[in-house]
């Protein structure tokens, strides 16, 4: 069998889930030709996520004007590129702005490379592996930071009993 098939949502569907919240913004496309034979599923396959605002539930975290776009095949794992921009990223209470980076989608996972940005005035580079096609879903982040402005951090982050200032530079990995 074979065929094509083509999506678009306008993220409902990850509001009703309970993976975004109600506020989020923005649109998903997606199209696909695939074949299926005895053997296998092959598809030639490519997406984009075009988002003025997306909110996470349980105050986890958000995005604003983030666009992603992908193209590539999969053939029992993926294969293939494309590329992130988000204006701003929000968690943990603070943010990194100005985001950009390559994507290559390799065998089960989502691999960001060499993504850039701003960091309390200073500037990030993480390299981000998202297992999508692996239970558990399973992120790893790694990366490096320069130029921090530990003032900004105490004042935008908010640390309890704690007031820092000075100038950061470093290497963080989370798993």
């Amino acid at each position: 069998a074979s065929g094509e098939v083509t999506l678009a949502s306008d993220l409902k569907l990850l509001v009703a889930m309970g993976w975004l919240e109600p506020d989020s913004q923005g649109t998903a496309n997606s199209s696909a030709s695939f074949r299926l034979d005895d053997e296998a599923l092959r598809a030639d396959w490519n997406f984009t996520l075009s988002a003025p605002a997306l909110i996470l539930t349980k105050d986890a975290g958000s995005a604003e004007s983030i666009d992603f776009d992908g193209a590539g095949r999969y053939d029992g794992g993926l294969s293939g590129t494309g590329k992130i921009r988000a204006a701003k990223l929000r968690a943990a209470g603070g943010f990194v702005s100005n985001i950009a980076g390559p994507v290559l989608f390799d065998g089960e996972q989502m691999r960001i490379q060499a993504a850039t940005g701003e960091l309390f005035r200073g500037s990030v580079r993480a390299d981000v592996a998202v297992g999508g096609l692996k239970e558990g879903f399973p992120i790893a982040l790694s990366g490096s930071f320069a130029d921090v402005d530990l003032a900004i951090f105490t004042d935008e982050v908010k640390p309890p009993k704690t007031e820092m200032t000075g100038i950061a530079r470093g290497t963080a990995s989370v798993a």
